[in-house]
């Protein structure tokens, strides 16, 4: 070491080091001034630095002194090779007060060096790499004064490291990410095609299996016997079933276009409870609007929030019991300027995990085929999707047996 007697020039290269680093963003360059700040005060004829490939398990060469990446003998490094493995894993330095063959098998890279020191390089959780210093005057190994120095100056430089490489690390995940969140979009259109097309493809027929069932039925096409009627009074029941599980997938199919393409405006939500309760005029429940505001203003998308308030009736309607009376609440928090608003039933209830896992795709908390409900179970998912890309808040309270009441919260513009 050259001329390094007290704590003060210690503390000189330090800040010599420190201020090479600041502000440089590649960790190439970062060991390159590191080395080119030490090489000013150290006797070192070789030095490297090997950091972690976040592609691979291997450590690649970055940086030294005597060598570059050209000429140093080992580029790259497994991690799991047996010396290396045990120096990060175990987090201390090595020291060759005089490197012999079987150490040069061990470390190819203290070739030609009669002493070295091997530091492993380390942030707060995880190992970086490592850094290996090497002199190639005999008899001259490196003092415990220039061992604890050049441990100090890579724990300085260890965070800006680490930053670095965590910040390429993101940048690599962020690239992954993207890349999966645009597959996953082109697979969800082609599958919402393949749904379509299907669909159609099914409905056609089966409309036809309908519109000759029914003609049989009524004797537009000659009497039947009892045998007979039972019969196609089945295939219609059945082919009436089938038909009302396409049209559901259909509206799945587009409610999955209209949630990608959102059309946000200020709408009157009173307006949109009114149109859609009137799509169930023909239902046998009676369905009792609880309201004091004709108008109450939110920003949302009103096919969209229809959509969820018509499955959420239709669920209620569906799971009733003894026809009882459903009931729509809303309520208006004039401090906090939100509106609540609820779907209440008397029916059969559930529980909040049979809750959570209907939010997924095709979920009903009877898996029977002869079950009691039909549908193909997406209601809910799709009410949690809307509801969720509005920053709606989904309210759920339900006793097993005794009802339900299911509906959102969010903030109005104005009321009156």
């Amino acid at each position: 070491m050259k001329n390094i007697t007290n704590e003060a020039l210690c503390l000189s290269i330090y800040l010599e080091v420190f201020s090479a680093l600041k502000d440089i963003k590649n960790e190439q360059v970062i060991c390159d001034r590191f080395f080119e700040r030490i090489g000013h005060h150290f006797d070192i004829q070789k030095a490297g630095i090997y950091l972690r490939d976040l592609k691979k398990d291997e450590l690649i060469f970055i940086s030294g002194i005597g060598v570059d990446g050209n000429s140093i003998e080992i580029k790259r490094i497994s991690v799991y090779s047996g010396f290396i493995f045990e120096l990060m894993s175990g987090k201390t330095e090595l020291r060759f007060d005089k490197v012999n063959k079987k150490d040069i098998l061990d470390f190819p890279f203290l070739e030609n060096m009669s002493s070295a020191l091997i530091f492993p390089i380390y942030s707060e959780k995880k190992p970086l790499g490592f850094a290996f210093f090497g002199k190639s005057f005999e008899d001259i190994p490196f003092s415990e004064e220039e061992e604890n120095i050049l441990s100090s100056l890579l724990s300085l430089i260890s965070p800006i490291l680490d930053l670095q490489m965590t910040y390429k690390e993101l940048s690599v995940s962020q690239s992954k990410l993207v890349e999966a969140i645009e597959n996953l979009k082109n697979f969800e259109q082609i599958k919402n095609s393949f749904l379509y097309n299907i669909t159609h493809e099914l409905k056609t027929p089966l409309v036809t299996i309908v519109g000759y069932s029914e003609m049989l039925h009524s004797k537009d096409m000659g009497d039947l016997n009892q045998i007979q009627l039972k019969g196609i009074e089945t295939i219609l029941k059945n082919s009436n079933h089938l038909l009302q599980m396409i049209e559901d997938l259909l509206t799945f199919v587009n409610l999955s276009d209209k949630i990608s393409n959102l059309d946000i405006q200020k709408v009157n939500v009173v307006t949109i409870i009114y149109d859609v309760i009137k799509k169930f005029e023909n239902s046998q429940t009676q369905i009792i609007l609880d309201i004091d505001y004709p108008e109450i203003i939110i920003f949302c998308d009103q096919y969209l929030i229809g959509k969820a308030m018509e499955h959420l009736i239709d669920n209620a309607i569906k799971f009733n019991k003894d026809n009882a009376p459903i009931t729509i609440k809303v309520e208006v928090d004039k401090q906090n300027m939100k509106v609540k608003v609820l779907i209440i039933d008397k029916g059969i209830g559930m529980d909040y995990q049979t809750f959570a896992a209907s939010m997924k795709n095709f979920i009903q908390e009877s898996k029977d085929l002869n079950r009691k409900y039909s549908g193909i179970g997406f209601g809910l998912s799709f009410v949690n999707k809307i509801f969720s890309i509005h920053q709606f808040e989904i309210l759920f309270n339900s006793i097993k047996g005794k009802g339900t009441e299911i509906g959102f919260s969010t903030s109005i513009l104005s009321y009156k």
